[in-house]
């Protein structure tokens, strides 16, 4: 099966893929390119193999790992996948067993186009999924199986 972009759903069997953002790999990798970027023209010693050999001890374990999360939504359930070098994880949780979700954009999201939504599950236990597509059909998926969105506590004044 051919990999898919930020955005693009897969629907295998009435089911639907949700990919991460490149962002969960482009944000943690830009630090290293700006260091790249300087060190390439002050390291000396190591002729600049130290700093990329560094970054890319760093950036390609992340970018892998994007390439292999994903979340699946089913009738009855997300189903959470991730994976690294070596390791790989895949639990489902049941929509029966949400109570409710949060939405956060953080300090980034918004302008890049992602978010995180927070499942919060029975037995107070969280299900933070980051880096979610903002246009991505998960809330929707959501409400329309009867999980609301957690109102938001106000201080008292």
């Amino acid at each position: 099966m051919a990999d898919f972009q930020e955005g693009e759903q897969r629907f295998i069997d009435g089911d639907t893929i949700i990919k991460q953002s490149p962002m969960a790999w482009m944000l943690p990798a830009f630090p290293w390119v700006v260091i790249l970027s300087v060190a390439a023209f002050t390291d000396f010693l190591t002729m600049g193999i130290l700093p990329v050999g560094l970054a890319m001890l760093v950036v390609l374990p992340r970018y892998f790992s994007w390439r292999s999360s994903k979340f699946i939504l089913t009738n009855k359930a997300i189903i959470v996948s991730r994976s690294g070098f070596g390791k790989s994880s895949e639990f489902e949780v049941e929509i029966s067993r949400v109570n409710e979700y949060t939405i956060s954009p953080g300090l980034l999201g918004g302008p890049l186009g992602y978010r995180k939504v927070t499942l919060y599950l029975d037995e107070n236990r969280m299900l933070p999924m980051t880096y979610i597509p903002a246009e991505s059909p998960l809330v929707d998926h959501l409400t329309s199986r009867g999980v609301s969105l957690k109102a938001e506590e106000t201080p008292n004044s």
